[in-house]
């Protein structure tokens, strides 16, 4: 027995990793329970995204710079690491503060 129904793909449009297929292949007594369980669950689903609640995410890029291949180094050497990538930026007159480095 399979799980489709309704619920499910609502589900699977929020979570799309969510798979139970093999294990109702393998046990094809869950299929009854699962399917079940997913109509009464998925009426209560909503996309937390769509929530006037959610958070609102910045998807302007403008503003990140992403380095990749920078050393891995203890605390003190990341401050150092830090200054020199601000006065390096500096010198093309990008403003970078020591707060805005993650």
């Amino acid at each position: 027995m399979d799980i489709e129904s309704e619920g499910w793909s609502k589900i699977l449009q929020i979570f799309p990793d969510m798979d139970f297929m093999k294990e109702v292949n393998e046990k094809p007594e869950l299929g009854k329970y699962l399917r079940g369980a997913i109509n009464i669950k998925s009426l209560g689903i909503e996309d937390p995204l769509t929530l006037s609640s959610s958070p609102k995410l910045d998807s302007d890029f403008s503003k990140i710079l992403v380095l990749n291949g920078l050393p891995l180094c203890d605390l003190k050497k990341s401050e150092k690491l830090k200054s020199l990538l601000i006065k390096l930026f500096s010198k093309r007159n990008f403003v970078i503060t020591e707060e805005s480095i993650e």
